[in-house]
Formats: structure tokens, C-alpha cells, sequence
């Protein structure tokens, strides 16, 4: 295998590592995120 092939393998490894995180389903992004904690809700706890 000659020098080429080998520096194409390196950046196409380099691109699927780069493209696995955005081609993920479970996104941690698309979750709603969680209701604020006022004073109210700490006053009620106790």
C-alpha cells in the first residue's frame, strides 16, 4: 500500500470521527431543558 491510500485512509477516519457525534439520535441538545428553581419553590421544600 503506497503512501497515498494510506493518507486517504488517515482523513476519511478523521471525517468519521468528526461526523459521529452529529449523526447520533440520541442528542442531549433536543431534550427540553429543566424548569429554573426560584425562591418560592426552595422556601416550599422545607
Amino acid at each position: 500500500m503506497n503512501e497515498g491510500w494510506i493518507a486517504l485512509l488517515i482523513v476519511f477516519a478523521v471525517l468519521v470521527g468528526a461526523l459521529m457525534p452529529l449523526l447520533r439520535k440520541d442528542r442531549p441538545s433536543d431534550a427540553p431543558p429543566p424548569r429554573r428553581e426560584t425562591l418560592r419553590d426552595w422556601r416550599n421544600g422545607e
